[in-house]
């Protein structure tokens, strides 16, 4: 029997769905105008990754929006634990998310909004194929800026991504794979890296340490899990 969480799970107002099934209100306020903190921990060989470091950031960063989260640390780590668990995934795209939520009806106090908690799991997420990775992908650079840290705190991990996007689909119009974005000095804000013999060495002894249970918070699986 197939797992029914085998694309993906969310966690969504106390109850667990498959991914397709994931809804919010249209009304919430991280929906209409991206007001919202995530933070996203990665699973591989059945082990968080520096779970108790995003655990900490999203803290600090949910305190900073005044965003009140209804569930404790431990209790976070348990939901996203069983998302992991439910999936059966052994490596996965895990993301935690706060967002403003809904004012009452005919209020436009963002203080009395509803905060809402959310959290789902997909199989694990690489930036682009392997052969890709290893060769380098084709990256346009744009005029475009990135939204400065003046405007928005450059440690909060929020949506607000139109630079990006639209820097994104000039790249693809000059037929490249991806994008580099700039800040107001022309310097290198946002984009991947381009790999050669030390950032080869780099990544390798990353991945080898991340195997070897680095920084690992090892997932309980029930015994009737599906694994894959």
């Amino acid at each position: 029997m197939e797992s029914p969480y085998r694309n993906g799970i969310a966690f969504i107002e106390g109850r667990y769905c498959p991914i397709e099934e994931a809804r919010i209100s249209i009304l919430d306020l991280g929906f209409l105008r991206s007001d919202a903190n995530q933070d996203t921990v990665s699973v591989w060989a059945g082990s968080f990754f520096r779970l108790d470091d995003h655990q900490q950031r999203f803290e600090r960063n949910n305190a900073r929006l005044r965003l009140n989260c209804p569930y404790e640390r431990a209790e976070r780590s348990e939901i996203l634990a069983e998302c992991v668990r439910r999936t059966g995934l052994s490596n996965a795209y895990v993301q935690m998310v706060m967002t403003r939520g809904r004012p009452p009806v005919g209020v436009r106090d963002i203080r009395k909004c509803d905060n809402q908690f959310y959290a789902f799991c997909l199989p694990y997420i690489w930036l682009a194929p392997e052969d890709q990775r290893r060769r380098g992908l084709h990256a346009h650079i744009s005029d475009i800026q990135r939204v400065p840290p003046e405007t928005i705190d450059s440690t909060i991990k929020h949506y607000h991504w139109l630079d990006f996007e639209t820097g994104l689909l000039q790249a693809y119009d000059a037929g490249a794979d991806t994008v580099i974005v700039v800040d107001r000095n022309g310097d290198i804000a946002e984009g991947p890296g381009t790999p050669g013999p030390i950032t080869t060495r780099l990544t390798d002894a990353y991945w080898s340490r991340r195997e070897a249970g680095w920084h690992a918070t090892r997932i309980d699986y029930d015994d009737n899990a599906w694994r894959n």
